[in-house]
């Protein structure tokens, strides 16, 4: 992708918090099996978005798989610039570049999503 992740800075120039579900020691959401419900929404966002990466970026959908990185499921620049159009169309959830391109595979990215969605940070 050639995107590097930025951490934001506090008030007293300390890094901030780091972006949530991007690891095992990101949030304390993280750090705990998540709910059904929780893995249902993941999974439902999931195929959503391997839906969204098909049909409007012209991804190929085999090599979209939950644990495959971005680069392994063919997700570059243009396709995250598509994603997070088609996210604000029909969503109506305002995500970045930046952001959706720092996830480190498929289901982080989906989880991302599934949690902005449910109005979390």
């Amino acid at each position: 992708m050639g995107t590097a992740c930025s951490l934001s800075l506090s008030a007293a120039g300390s890094p901030g918090p780091p972006p949530a579900s991007y690891g095992p020691r990101a949030s304390p959401r993280s750090c705990r099996d998540p709910s059904a419900q929780e893995r249902k929404e993941t999974k439902h966002v999931l195929e959503e978005l391997k839906g969204i990466l098909t049909a409007q970026a012209g991804l190929p959908p085999a090599p979209i798989t939950a644990d495959a990185t971005l680069a392994d499921a063919g997700i570059d620049s243009m396709a995250v610039t598509v994603l997070s159009m088609q996210l604000e169309d029909r969503m109506g959830l305002f995500l970045t570049e930046d952001e959706l391109s720092c996830a480190p595979t498929v289901n982080a990215l989906a989880d991302l999503i599934a949690s902005r969605a449910a109005g979390n940070p």
